[in-house]
């Protein structure tokens, strides 16, 4: 019996040592050319392209893939974005649960972002933590939404749901903006001023399939519009989450003011909102109705917040 159990605990070490070896003697160059190829593809489709200055890759116990002095080239206006490192790596807890996922982490000076996702047919899971990360300096507002802006941003936030059943959401989100700027640009045909807001924050609980916003709010807190902020806004309420996002509605209040620079810009703002506006000059609003096709309904006049 020992010498069984002798022979067969050698074989298990010698299968390992194979397995080290092999993984240790895996090309690199063709895995690394494949990952960039990847990240080429992905950016691509958003106009963007990127350089690296030093990669590594690692496949033994931990794979990860590592770029340091990123850097990203976005569309036009846009400037060029360096980002000191980027780390890719998969997970293999996920690979257990029949699922894939990875983790990735950005850093860039003292600000850092960290998210991890896994994936299984149509359900999806993820979470994400950053701390003190200048959005200008990476390019995430033009990149993402097509704004030209900067802001300095903190926060977590975890989601897990079933993307052919939205409605069995489940999730968390806190976010604190801080340093807000908008360069002048022109959106949707309008242009826009240069644009500062002091804070934001954003903090809402998805509990089965319905998002009820606990804090919403841009610029100081407050009834009135504080100085060095360009628009002040708070929304209240809820979003009940559908199967899809079609069937998704709003049940929302919003009030929010503007500056006088932006008055200014749209001679025909306060026309257009006039139905909605408070005795303390702001504005309010109920959003009802459809995510997709939202109805906007004014509010009666309460003295500002709704």
């Amino acid at each position: 019996m020992n010498f069984k159990l002798k022979r067969a605990s050698w074989f298990l070490f010698g299968l390992l040592c194979l397995l080290i070896f092999t993984v240790l003697k895996l090309p690199r160059d063709p895995i690394k050319a494949s990952i960039r190829d990847l990240l080429t593809q992905a950016l691509a489709q958003q106009g963007a392209s990127f350089s690296v200055g030093e990669e590594d890759l690692s496949i033994f116990l931990l794979p990860s893939y590592q770029m340091k002095k990123v850097t990203l080239t976005l569309p036009p206006p846009a400037e060029t974005a360096h980002v000191d490192r980027i780390t890719l790596s998969p997970t293999f807890l996920p690979l257990f649960l029949g699922r894939w996922g990875g983790e990735i982490q950005i850093q860039q000076g003292a600000g850092r972002i960290q998210a991890s996702v896994s994936n299984r047919k149509s359900f999806f899971a993820g979470s994400f933590q950053t701390e003190q990360f200048d959005l200008g300096k990476l390019g995430l507002l033009p990149l993402l939404l097509g704004i030209q802006g900067s802001g300095i941003l903190d926060g977590k936030g975890s989601v897990s749901t079933d993307l052919q059943a939205l409605n069995q959401s489940e999730g968390t989100l806190q976010l604190q903006l801080s340093k807000l700027s908008f360069e002048p640009q022109s959106i949707a045909g309008f242009a826009l001023p240069k644009l500062a807001v002091s804070e934001a924050s954003v903090q809402l609980a998805i509990q089965q399939g319905k998002a009820k916003i606990i804090t919403c709010r841009v610029g100081k807190a407050g009834s009135s519009l504080a100085p060095g902020d360009d628009i002040r806004a708070t929304v209240t309420g809820d979003i009940t989450l559908g199967k899809t996002p079609e069937t998704s509605t709003l049940n929302l209040k919003t009030n929010f003011a503007f500056s006088e620079t932006i008055l200014k810009s749209f001679m025909l703002l306060d026309a257009l909102l006039g139905p909605g506006k408070q005795s303390d000059g702001s504005y309010s609003f109920a959003l009802t109705g459809s995510v997709m096709n939202p109805i906007s309904q004014p509010l009666a006049q309460t003295g500002g917040n709704p």
